[in-house]
C-alpha cells in the first residue's frame, strides 16, 4: 500500500472515532508505529481472523497506551454492550440512511451472489448448545407480532402458490416424524434436568 492509502485508513478510523464520540489521541506517526510494531498491517480487516486496533473493553481513548492490535473475533468477544454504549451507537446512526435503501440487486448481481455461495459449508455441522437454545427461547418469550405486522405478513403471502398442490412423499414424512420425535425427547430431557 502507498503512503496515501495508509493515511486514508488513519483518517477513516479517526473520523469513525469522532462520530462515535471517542477521544482520539493518536497522530498519524504514532498510529502507524502501532501497526508496524504489531507486524499485522497486511492482515488488517473485519473478518473474524483479521486484525483490528482495539481498546480494552471498549473504554478510554484511542491512544498508543490504551490500544492493542488483536483479531476482530477477540475484539468482539471483549465487548460489553451496556445501555450507555447502545445509546451512543443509536445516536451516532440516527438519521443516517443506508446507502442501499430502496435499491434492488440486478438479476446479474443476484446470480453472482448465488454462484459465490455454492459449496459454502462455513456453518455446516455447527449446532447451537442447549444453553444457547435456552437463551434464544427466553429472548422470544412474550413477544408477539403487532396487528399491523400480522396484516403486512398476511398481505405479503396473498397469492403465494409455492406449495399449492404439492405433498411430502411418504419417505419425507417419515424423516420429519423421526426428527420431531428426537427433538421432543431432547426437550423432555432438558426439562427433566432443570426439575
Amino acid at each position: 500500500m502507498t503512503y496515501r492509502q495508509h493515511k486514508d485508513a488513519y483518517l477513516t478510523q479517526r473520523q469513525n472515532a469522532k462520530r462515535r464520540g471517542i477521544p482520539w489521541h493518536f497522530n498519524y506517526v504514532s498510529w502507524w508505529r502501532k501497526w508496524c510494531e504489531s507486524g499485522k498491517w497486511k492482515l488488517r480487516g473485519k473478518e473474524c481472523n483479521q486484525y483490528v486496533m482495539s481498546r480494552p473493553r471498549d473504554k478510554g481513548p484511542y491512544s498508543y497506551e490504551n490500544t492493542k492490535i488483536c483479531t476482530f473475533g477477540e475484539n468482539s468477544s471483549e465487548k460489553v454492550f451496556t445501555k450507555e454504549y447502545r445509546a451512543k451507537m443509536s445516536a451516532a446512526h440516527m438519521g443516517i440512511k443506508p446507502w442501499n435503501l430502496g435499491k434492488k440487486h440486478t438479476l446479474k448481481s443476484r446470480r453472482k451472489m448465488s454462484l459465490a455461495h455454492i459449496g459454502n459449508t462455513s456453518r455446516r455441522g455447527i449446532k447451537a448448545s442447549l444453553e444457547t437454545k435456552e437463551k434464544m427461547s427466553k429472548a422470544h418469550v412474550g413477544k408477539k407480532h403487532s396487528e399491523e405486522t400480522r396484516a403486512k405478513m398476511s398481505k405479503a403471502l396473498l397469492g403465494n402458490k409455492h406449495w399449492l398442490g404439492k405433498k411430502h412423499s411418504v419417505e419425507t414424512r417419515k424423516k420429519m416424524s423421526k426428527s420431531a420425535k428426537v427433538s421432543q425427547q431432547k426437550r423432555k430431557e432438558c426439562y427433566d434436568q432443570k426439575t
